[in-house]
């Protein structure tokens, strides 16, 4: 007779707050030591979508290689959240570490990657779900 393991299966994200202004710093710094070209290439993606083409100026294999922490800005707070719902994924698995205006994005129970500020607790989405990011409108709420 056969035992069934259940592994979990859902990554969740803890909320961050992001504070809405014009102008947003973001960075991003791939921890994939496995596949760091294909997580390159799929960030780069997502970079482009949000930054465009300027966003991942200086985002090649050689500084994965040599663990350059990639750093660039983006024109509103929409694509800052756009940006981390759409790494999330990456973000709970560990391949990648983002920072938005300097606190990080965080999975809660995975080794050293948990929430960046207790006072940012306070409620946590699903990683493929709705955004891990909420507005300063949405904390006083």
């Amino acid at each position: 007779m056969t035992k069934i393991l259940r592994f979990p299966t859902t990554k969740r994200l803890e909320s961050v707050l992001v504070r809405s202004s014009r102008e947003h710093r973001i960075s991003v710094e791939i921890l994939d030591h496995v596949r760091p070209r294909r997580t390159r290439w799929a960030l780069q993606f997502e970079i482009q979508e949000v930054a465009g083409f300027r966003g991942s100026k200086g985002l090649t294999d050689q500084a994965v290689a040599n663990g350059y922490r990639h750093r660039f800005k983006v024109g509103s707070t929409r694509a800052a959240r756009h940006l981390a719902m759409m790494t999330a994924p990456m973000i709970a698995s560990g391949r990648i570490a983002v920072w938005i205006d300097g606190k990080m994005v965080r999975a809660p129970g995975i080794g050293c990657i948990e929430a960046a500020d207790s006072s940012e607790r306070k409620g946590s989405l699903a990683a493929g779900g709705a955004s891990a990011v909420r507005s300063e409108n949405d904390a006083t709420r």
